[in-house]
């Protein structure tokens, strides 16, 4: 509704820079973040595997008209395994990749189960359905992202560096809570509460402003940050949970595959997380050193 006559008078197609350009002219960090995420991708999925009992497929192509749909939908984990790779052929769209990776990120320094253009999702407590669990899904969140960062630098140099302090990033407001430590401690599989009251007053607000609802809030509305306080705090979650001599403690109670992490089962320590954490910390120090940083706000 701000921006309506601007949005009305957009043509079908544009390159992406002049677009992103001309929605950072209006000044709108809203419609920035919009645009800075924004994936023309029209198919994703949820799981590869599709006898896992949790797997809820909704692949949406075309609508009834046989028109395209621009859509995706899946679960952390394998969208952003697709989209490394995809961002080979779409090499344009790796900085709105990385824009909706951290955006997707909680304060605490994780990520939910699901994410799509329609947002965020997570799972909710079911106490009558054996396969049911809630939990971050932490499994590759480092090595992807550092993945991304990676590609976006090789193929841009100046683009990221120019992002680090732009107040234009987001928290997704996730109603887990993580068990004090003491709790986490006397039981690896209990380590996340999951809190009623705020997914009730999540689900409330989604009424009125849609996707953007499942943010974190203040009271000045949607609570912003830098791209640098965006990169920052998943390294400080993982080393948080770093256990010298073994690996990172992969605690957030959803399974952290065998495959993924080299960590057992919802429970364990990951090699895998704690080395591509040390490439991580070295390309961001590496990126901050060259970028002219001289005092950053967090």
């Amino acid at each position: 509704q701000r921006h309506r006559a601007l949005l009305a008078g957009l043509p079908a197609l544009a390159p992406r820079a002049a677009h992103q350009a001309q929605l950072d002219a209006t000044g709108d960090p809203d419609l920035a973040r919009l645009g800075a995420e924004y994936l023309p991708l029209t198919f994703s999925r949820r799981h590869g595997d599709p006898s896992r009992p949790w797997n809820r497929f909704d692949i949406r192509v075309t609508d009834a008209r046989g028109d395209v749909i621009i859509d995706f939908q899946g679960n952390w984990r394998d969208i952003f395994q697709n989209w490394e790779a995809l961002s080979a052929s779409l090499p344009e769209f790796v900085e709105p990749m990385i824009a909706k990776f951290v955006n997707a990120s909680t304060v605490d320094g994780h990520n939910p189960y699901r994410i799509g253009r329609a947002g965020i999702d997570w799972e909710v407590p079911e106490p009558d359905q054996p396969w049911a669990e809630i939990g971050y899904w932490g499994d590759h969140q480092i090595v992807y992202l550092t993945r991304l960062l990676e590609l976006a630098v090789a193929h841009h140099p100046t683009r990221l560096p120019a992002l680090l302090t732009r107040d234009q990033f987001v928290y997704a407001d996730v109603p887990y809570r993580l068990r004090p430590f003491a709790e986490i401690v006397a039981d690896p599989r209990a380590t996340i509460a999951f809190d009623h009251a705020r997914h009730a007053a999540i689900t409330a607000r989604v009424e009125a402003l849609g996707s953007d609802a499942r943010l974190v809030h203040d009271d000045a509305g949607i609570y912003r940050v830098n791209l640098v306080e965006k990169l920052l705090v998943p390294a400080l979650a993982k080393l948080a949970s770093f256990v010298p001599g073994g690996g990172i403690w992969m605690n957030t109670q959803r399974p952290e595959w065998n495959d993924a992490n080299n960590a057992l089962v919802g429970k364990g320590l990951s090699v895998v997380t704690l080395c591509y954490l040390r490439q991580y910390i070295v390309f961001c120090r590496e990126m901050f050193s060259t970028s002219a940083l001289d005092v950053v706000p967090l």
